[in-house]
């Protein structure tokens, strides 16, 4: 036998094999002749300049059969998209718009509401004002022609008033309680001296911290001779004032003024502790008297009181089985 081209092989050869499917020997008049390449219409992917050039590892070899996707790139290949589903729905977006309806009228009515209300409480604000400040009038006006028990009255009508503000209540009070010193004053003038004093604890009651009113209770009860209780009243005004002058916010007028009551009831209470010690020592209870008087130097050390507790303390005896270590005071 013969190879390929008439050469003869030699005895005992194997044929050579050929591939499966490649094409042999092209015999003029076998395949139709090469056609030139015909345009692809517009949005065909070759049209687009998708494939146009066609790489060299892709055109056919001299003599085989083109390839029929070497004008396709990776982007033809792939799946269409698919399309954008919306993300809410037709009915969702009917709900939602509606609710942004009724919540804007809601608003609407809401505010309207605030305002309504808002202007009847500023209305009743304004006649509850007028109310109270034609009783701070009347009181006041009673205070200045001298009826204090009308000033009185009144001004614990206001201060009782639920329309009166918070911040005058205690302003009303203090002037109730004011009004009833001048009141219980008037009675002592007359001789009235139990209701002056009764009028003086009513004042207390009224406003706890009205010192004025425990510095006459202290006056009354010193005048009768009842040291032990005008020493407990002089000492409770005291309290009062030294509470009221730590408080902030307070005028300083009205704190010149309590400074110099404070230190009036300090003069009274040292006076009441000479008379105490005087009236011991006349018990000849010496060591008693001695304290007291020592006392006095003690709170009041620049007073009236306080020179006279020294001077009787030089006239004590310096014995006696009654007679206790003198007090050792500075400055004495």
């Amino acid at each position: 036998s013969s190879g390929a081209g008439g050469v003869p092989k030699p005895p005992g050869s194997i044929p050579t094999p050929q591939p499966r499917g490649a094409p042999g020997p092209v015999v003029a008049g076998r395949y139709p002749a090469a056609t030139p390449r015909q345009a692809f219409p517009a949005g065909h992917p070759a049209a687009m300049g998708y494939g146009a050039a066609v790489p060299a590892a892709s055109r056919p070899a001299p003599g085989g059969v083109a390839n029929p996707f070497a004008h396709l790139s990776p982007r033809d290949l792939e799946p269409p998209p698919l399309p954008r589903q919306p993300l809410l729905s037709d009915n969702t977006r009917w709900l939602l718009s509606w609710l942004g309806v009724w919540l804007v009228v809601g608003l609407v009515i809401v505010g309207l509401v605030y305002v309504a209300k808002t202007a009847w409480d500023s209305a009743r604000q304004g006649q509850a004002t007028a109310a109270a400040s034609s009783r701070f009038r009347t009181a006041q006006d009673a205070y200045d022609r001298g009826d204090y028990a009308t000033a009185r009255d009144e001004w614990l009508r206001a201060a009782e008033d639920a329309n009166t503000p918070a911040e005058h209540r205690e302003i009303v009070r203090r002037n109730a309680a004011i009004a009833s010193v001048q009141l219980g004053a008037q009675y002592e003038k007359v001789g009235r001296r139990q209701d002056a004093e009764r009028v003086y604890h009513q004042a207390t009651a009224i406003y706890t911290y009205c010192g004025e009113a425990y510095t006459c209770l202290g006056r009354l009860a010193s005048e009768r001779g009842d040291y032990d209780s005008a020493l407990s009243y002089y000492d409770q005004a005291i309290k009062v004032w030294n509470e009221r002058l730590n408080v902030g916010g307070v005028p300083q007028e009205e704190r010149q003024a309590m400074m110099s009551n404070r230190e009036g009831a300090l003069a009274s209470k040292a006076m009441v502790l000479y008379n105490y010690g005087v009236r011991l020592m006349n018990q000849q209870r010496y060591s008693e008297a001695d304290q007291k008087f020592a006392e006095v130097q003690m709170i009041a050390p620049s007073s009236q009181a306080a020179q006279l507790a020294q001077r009787e303390q030089q006239h004590l005896p310096r014995g006696g089985g009654d007679l206790f270590p003198r007090y050792i005071l500075p400055g004495l």
